[in-house]
């Protein structure tokens, strides 16, 4: 295939290959050592070194909290960068294995755990955290809590349902006729709806001020629960899951309706689920042994498999809304990804080469490169383009947007004098959530010459006069031709003698005399070859015409 000049006539064959080949070289020289950043992201800490996790929750926009055995608390405000440890452990309180956290913002919270541990949390103007045990009659472990303002709900061994009106200082038995069987998890909406679920299918649903036991027609265990609905003023839907397979339920219906299986391996087994509101719809985010990861899609009703970098069992999920969530892992590990599990930022540069090339764009010195960018983070944050021209170690903002946005997409023009590198930059809770792979646009060099035709008698001499642009001091143009010694149009190649023009100034050229000994029609192209900025470029093809 021959290479289209910006003129329109193509490139010579054996001067295609070489400008590809320069242009390959300078474009790797160019290329940044930037990786793209993956849908989901391995946070510092909690703790070091790393002790097993058992829950991982969320507050407000930005807020995590992570609990694990010995009494072991971790806390984030700016969602997983850094974390303080608030483990009641550390003073002494309670250094029982704790199974699950509730907390309404960074100074309030509860945690509960083995041997009936109830935990409350506050903290002083300092910051400090304060422990203070919650009064309860339990004495089994308590596997999940949930909190809405000072009311919220607890569940653990034997049916055990513990609810608190104060913010979890004292707790009260509930529903202790409805069910002897382990409550696992427990879920609460703001409307005053709470769903927990357990062994054996067991369902219990309070509205008002009862709780019920549902019928659900499944006999599985089922050890998590979460709640989800458009927004708060709607009736939610319950979704819960057994270790196989996943549910949705209307209260008011006869039965869970399954969702299926996620796509695991056939070893993993589905360990946690969180709901993540989008703009789209519901996703469903689901956990399990050996790092499985997937996600239903609400709309499509269908699931997904999805690729983490943690490989150690998964044993918790939440999400504070839109596209991101965080996994605990049984290892001590959490791992978060902003954008439902797809690769969260992809950047396209036009026009494309006519030919494979290092570079994604390729664009005449004056013109214009356009970069597409498609978004798929649904969280507050900025969302940053940015340029880095060739020779700079540092990328510049180019565009900025706050987020979210309308719309997954945008566009941006940009006129480069040099070879540039682009991406795409957002930026999370004041810092690098996310980057995307960088782009590179090469600009051509620019070569043209004073006249593209020279008609000619047998004798008489020629010159090829023109301009290089940008400037290139110490710089040298080759010419081309496809004159062949049988007089026929041939194969092309630099001249012999008078191949290699000096720039004057960096930007004009003057080639030596050329001859006309025989009468024939034959043509040249003057060539400025690629360089570390920018690529190579070529004149316009000029004709010769002797006769």
């Amino acid at each position: 295939m021959t290479r289209t000049s910006r003129h329109g006539s193509a490139l010579p064959p054996a001067l295609a290959a070489l400008a590809a080949c320069a242009l390959l070289l300078a474009g790797l020289a160019t290329q940044p050592a930037l990786a793209a950043s993956g849908a989901w992201t391995v946070m510092p800490g909690p703790f070091t070194p790393f002790g097993p996790l058992n829950d991982v929750t969320t507050f407000g926009r930005y807020g995590v909290v992570a609990v694990g055995d010995a009494g072991a608390v971790a806390l984030s405000t700016d969602g997983g960068r850094v974390w303080s440890d608030r483990s009641p452990s550390a003073s002494g309180v309670s250094s029982a294995k704790l199974r699950a956290a509730a907390f309404t913002d960074a100074d309030h919270g509860v945690v509960v755990g083995d041997a009936g541990t109830i935990l409350v949390m506050s903290t002083a103007d300092t910051g400090a955290p304060t422990w203070t045990v919650g009064i309860s009659a339990a004495s089994g472990t308590i596997f999940d809590v949930a909190m809405d303002g000072l009311t919220g709900y607890a569940v653990g061994e034997g049916g055990l349902v513990l609810e608190t009106n104060d913010g979890g200082l004292t707790w009260t038995r509930e529903a202790a006729s409805l069910t002897s069987r382990d409550l696992l998890a427990v879920a609460l909406w703001p409307s005053g709806l709470a769903v927990a679920v357990g062994a054996g299918g067991t369902v219990l649903v309070r509205t008002g001020d009862t709780w019920q036991a549902s019928d659900t027609g499944v006999t599985d265990d089922l050890i998590d629960v979460t709640l989800y609905a458009q927004s708060d003023a709607s009736a939610p839907v319950i979704y819960c899951c057994s270790a196989s397979q996943a549910y949705q339920w209307l209260p008011d219906g006869a039965s869970l309706a399954s969702l299926g299986a996620p796509p695991f391996a056939p070893a993993s087994a589905v360990k946690a689920l969180a709901a993540m509101d989008r703009v789209s719809g519901l996703s469903l985010l689901a956990v399990g042994t050996s790092g499985a990861l997937a996600r239903y899609d609400g709309v499509s009703d269908s699931w997904s498999a999805l690729s983490g970098p943690l490989s150690s069992d998964l044993v918790a999920a939440a999400s504070p809304g839109g596209s991101v969530a965080f996994v605990a892992s049984a290892a001590g590990q959490i791992e978060r990804t902003l954008s439902a599990g797809q690769t969260p930022l992809a950047l396209a540069a036009s026009p494309k080469p006519a030919t494979a090339s290092a570079f994604d764009a390729i664009i005449a010195l004056g013109g214009s490169a356009t970069l597409t960018g498609t978004v798929h983070i649904e969280a507050g944050g900025s969302l940053i383009l940015e340029k880095r021209p060739a020779g700079s170690d540092s990328w510049q903002a180019l565009k900025s947007v706050p987020w979210p946005a309308d719309g997954d997409s945008f566009s941006q023009t940009d006129k480069p004098t040099v070879n540039t590198s682009y991406r795409l930059r957002f930026v999370y809770a004041g810092d690098v959530g996310a980057l995307s792979s960088a782009r590179t646009a090469g600009v051509r060099h620019k070569v043209s010459v004073r006249t593209t035709s020279f008609r000619l008698h047998v004798g008489n001499v020629y010159r090829v006069r023109g301009t290089v642009s940008p400037a290139k001091p110490g710089g040298v143009v080759e010419v081309w031709t496809d004159r062949a010694g049988n007089h026929k149009l041939g194969a092309w190649h630099r001249i012999g003698l008078g191949g290699y023009v000096k720039l004057t100034n960096g930007t004009t050229f003057i080639t030596r005399k050329f001859g006309t000994p025989v009468r024939e029609t034959y043509h040249l192209i003057v060539f400025m070859r690629a360089d570390s900025q920018h690529v190579g470029g070529w004149s316009p093809r000029i004709t010769v015409t002797v006769s």
